[in-house]
């Protein structure tokens, strides 16, 4: 029979440790990899979930440019085709009971993009059941969209919200919605909203799939205070070179908002 040394049992056992060491380390590894907080940041201070939410709204989302004119808001967009599949031709999406004069335009994900307007609604009839407000003021709005972006992410806001702006705390998901939205409504700017809940405002501008692109020709092309009827040229001449320039396949639809409602046009 034979016999290790005891100089060979006790290599055998280091060997081993570091063995299972190595593995635990790699496991834990994979497993931070798998899932990031919201909350962690990378080396350069920017939230890693934030980056990826943005970078899923331009890679998933439709392109997106809406502009104020004279007399409301024009809203153009390039619809893909997929064959065998029921084209959702809607960009601007009416929250209000009555045809008001806002509505909220998203580009990202299409399951975020459904959520977030399916919770939008339940608010507003919330607001009209309990309060009467058949329609949101623009500063309402903004706030609930704000809201419900940032609960969604698991941003904990039980000592801040009272009125039901968004979801309860059962709906948190620990991560940012992969979508970019747009607030518009007549006589105001158009308010950019992101998936971290911060706004800003502007007169002109793209989200979505090749919106540098389209941001760049609205820098150099685009003027404040034109009439719809040129601000809707304009916006189509963009996602036509768009369309020619990058070839992309799809239907350029343009919806403008004013204050008789919303009348949509198919190119």
């Amino acid at each position: 029979m034979f016999l290790r040394s005891p100089f060979a049992m006790l290599l055998s056992t280091l060997l081993l440790f570091l063995m299972s060491t190595l593995f635990i380390n790699t496991s834990l590894a994979i497993e931070s990899e798998s899932y990031v907080s919201a909350t962690a940041l990378d080396k350069y201070g920017q939230s890693t979930q934030l980056r990826n939410a943005r970078e899923a709204a331009m890679r998933h989302g439709m392109p997106v440019v809406a502009a104020t004119a004279k007399e409301g808001v024009v809203v153009a967009s390039i619809i893909s085709k997929k064959p065998g599949v029921v084209l959702d031709r809607t960009i601007i999406h009416k929250l209000t009971i009555r045809s008001g004069s806002m509505g909220v335009v998203c580009s990202g994900v299409r399951g975020d993009v459904n959520w977030l307007i399916q919770t939008l609604r339940e608010y507003q009839k919330h607001n009209w059941q309990s309060y009467d407000l058949r329609r949101l003021s623009i500063t309402r709005c903004e706030r609930a969209i704000s809201h419900t972006l940032l609960t969604f992410m698991g941003y904990n806001r039980e000592n801040e919200l009272h009125d039901k702006v968004a979801v309860s705390s059962d709906e948190s998901f620990s991560r940012p919605l992969g979508i970019v939205t747009l607030l518009v409504s007549l006589n105001n700017p158009i308010t950019l909203i992101e998936a971290s809940g911060i706004s800003q405002q502007f007169h002109a501008y793209a989200i979505g799939k090749y919106s540098r692109e389209i941001n760049e020709k609205l820098e150099t092309r685009y003027e404040i205070g034109q009439p719809i009827k040129d601000v809707k040229i304009l916006l189509t001449e963009f996602m036509s070179e768009v369309k020619e320039e990058l070839n992309v396949d799809g239907v350029i639809a343009v919806e403008v908002l004013t204050g008789k409602g919303i009348a949509q046009f198919l190119i």
